[in-house]
């Protein structure tokens, strides 16, 4: 039954928590990068962004461009959403 895979499934996602500090986690990282030509959010390992802007790269500063292409780390929602205002200006 359902119930029962989750309450077995339950403990080894804990163990996986445990192993990883926290801090290092890449689950707390919030990735803003380009993606199919425009800027998305992704949140940490997930490779579905969470939010997406229509903004096209190719119109912005060749510098926001690089920098896209690589992926900036930011560590809160709240700086996401301060560059997500900038880029979509």
């Amino acid at each position: 039954s359902m119930s029962s895979y989750f309450t077995s499934k339950a403990p080894s996602s804990q163990e996986n928590e445990s192993i990883a500090p926290a801090s290092e986690s890449s689950a707390d990282v919030y990735i803003v990068k380009a993606y199919k030509g425009h800027i998305a959010v992704f949140h940490g390992d997930d490779p579905n962004p969470i939010e997406e802007i229509n903004t096209d790269v190719s119109i912005l500063p060749k510098e926001d461009q690089n920098v896209l292409e690589k992926g900036k780390v930011l560590y809160s929602i709240a700086e996401v959403k301060k560059l997500m205002e900038d880029y979509d200006s």
